[in-house]
């Protein structure tokens, strides 16, 4: 089976975040002086040292994506990524948002339980309610994918609406199985 992978787009605040206060600000102080005093070597060096890791944490924060495959999962999140085999995963599922100033209300992500006792949070699943439909349909091939591996998976600290649109998409995708299988016997 392919990998399966999950991308959303770079929570906002850390855009403005690693844009304006790591990068911009610093950088423009920087080019200001080099244009006020001249290119000197020490501020030729300040730009460059301020620069990189402007850049840096822009590449980590377009690479953040949740992955899994038949080996396991892999979170990369916008400061570490984690790479769990299937054998050392204790539950999957859903929790509240922690990603920035968001801070649970009306936000999904996936929780990678291990079964030494810690959680990882995806922040490429953190996604506001508005946006839950298109994350739970291509969560339903993860949650499968990890059951198949014999890690529970579970939809949990969901609203009302939010399970119905599950159970919704868990009853579509049921009915389109079981009539591929259908299909399959008539051949």
């Amino acid at each position: 089976m392919p990998a399966l992978t999950i991308r959303r787009g770079t929570p906002v605040f850390w855009m403005v975040f690693l844009t304006f206060l790591c990068g911009a600000f610093p950088v423009g102080i920087a080019v200001c002086l080099v244009l006020a005093y001249g290119a000197s070597a020490p501020l030729v060096a300040l730009v460059v040292v301020l620069a990189v890791p402007w850049v840096y944490m822009l590449m980590r924060a377009i690479g953040i994506r949740f992955i899994a495959a038949d080996s396991g999962v892999m979170i990369a999140n916008l400061f570490r990524t984690h790479r769990v085999p299937w054998s050392e995963i204790a539950e999957l599922t859903t929790g509240l948002g922690s990603t920035g100033m968001q801070m649970g209300a009306g936000r999904v992500e996936v929780h990678v339980v291990l079964k030494a006792g810690s959680t990882v949070r995806s922040t490429a699943t953190d996604t506001a309610t508005e946006r839950f439909e298109q994350l739970a349909t291509e969560l339903i091939p993860v949650m499968q994918l990890a059951t198949a591996n014999g890690v529970p998976s579970e939809w949990k600290n969901l609203s009302p609406l939010e399970m119905l649109v599950v159970e919704r998409l868990l009853r579509a995708t049921e009915a389109a199985t079981a009539g591929a299988r259908n299909v399959g016997r008539l051949d």
